[in-house]
Formats: C-alpha cells, structure tokens, sequence
C-alpha cells in the first residue's frame, strides 16, 4: 500500500509504525467514510478477546515445555515428557 506523505508526517508525530497499519488493517473493522474512504480500526472490545486468546496460546505454549511426540509413518506413536534418560533411550 502506498503511504502518502501526509500519513508518513502523521505516523511520525503519533509514533505509529508500518508494521502497526498492517496489523491493524489485518484485524480492523471497515466503517465507510464519505468520499469513498474507508477507516480501518481495532475496537476495544476486539482487542479485549484477541488479548485473552493471545494469553490462551502463550499458557498452552508454557505448558508444552519439554514435551514431545514421535512420529512414524505419519502416525503418532508416542507422546512423552523430554528429558534426559528418554534422549538416550531414543538415540540407542
């Protein structure tokens, strides 16, 4: 998308990055504007849920430490807690 130099003054002043419009242009609602413009935004309702899905996947993701699961044949075989004695079981 082309950044008119207007905008790139505006991001400047107000500290917003590139990477901050496209996330917003990612997940924002669309509200028509007149003239045929088009305003992109996060409401704080949607920030709220997308907040509290991020926590989910971050507990999920902690919770996954050290563990592990082995495939064969594209089937799971086994699940297990990764630690040292099941390293040399596997190796051997």
């Amino acid at each position: 998308m082309i950044t008119t130099e207007h905008a790139k003054k505006r991001m400047t002043q107000r500290a917003i990055r590139i990477s901050d419009i496209d996330l917003i242009l990612e997940l924002g609602t669309i509200k028509p504007r007149p003239g045929g413009a088009e305003e992109y935004f996060i409401n704080r309702e949607k920030i709220a849920l997308m907040i509290s899905e991020l926590k989910h996947i971050m507990n999920q993701i902690n919770r996954l430490r050290n563990k592990a699961i082995l495939i064969t044949d594209n089937k799971v075989k086994t699940v297990y807690h990764k630690h040292k004695l099941n390293r040399r079981i596997l190796c051997h």
